[in-house]
């Protein structure tokens, strides 16, 4: 499994849906090629959790193990990028499967790890809080039991 780390110039996140109607999102990134070099891309393998940082996002790939560095600000594509997803997007419409460009990272819906919500759930089950015993009565003053 290889597990290597991007940092993309640019980047955006990818909706795709095939036929059955299962969904899954992914990372197109891209990287400008320079005066005498060339705009690349890449497209990850599908996005299996989101760390937000100060500035960035690290973004992990379940099939692959990598992680794109995708920087705040920098979300988007450039038009060489831009015709690459309209051809994918015309390639899955003929299979009858979407690939939607989403606004916003945050719009991605990650399914829930089962064993870490089993995990939570042992974790709460024995905690039991009385909110009548928390809180004060309905009209009640609040001040410290010592004060007068």
């Amino acid at each position: 499994m290889s597990s290597a780390t991007y940092t993309p110039d640019r980047w955006t996140v990818l909706a795709i849906t095939n036929a059955a109607g299962e969904r899954h999102f992914r990372i197109l990134a891209s990287w400008y090629g320079g005066f005498l070099g060339s705009d690349s891309w890449r497209m990850s393998s599908g996005i299996s959790k989101i760390e937000p940082g100060p500035d960035h996002y690290r973004v992990h790939n379940d099939t692959t193990g990598s992680v794109y560095i995708c920087v705040k600000g920098a979300q988007g594509t450039s038009a060489f990028v831009s015709r690459v997803l309209a051809s994918y997007q015309e390639q899955a419409r003929a299979a009858g499967a979407t690939i939607k460009e989403l606004d916003s990272i945050e719009d991605v819906a990650l399914p829930v790890d089962p064993e870490l919500v089993q995990r939570l759930r042992e974790s709460v089950a024995g905690v039991r809080v009385d909110l009548d015993e928390r809180l004060p009565p309905e009209g009640a003053d609040q001040h410290d039991g010592d004060a007068p």
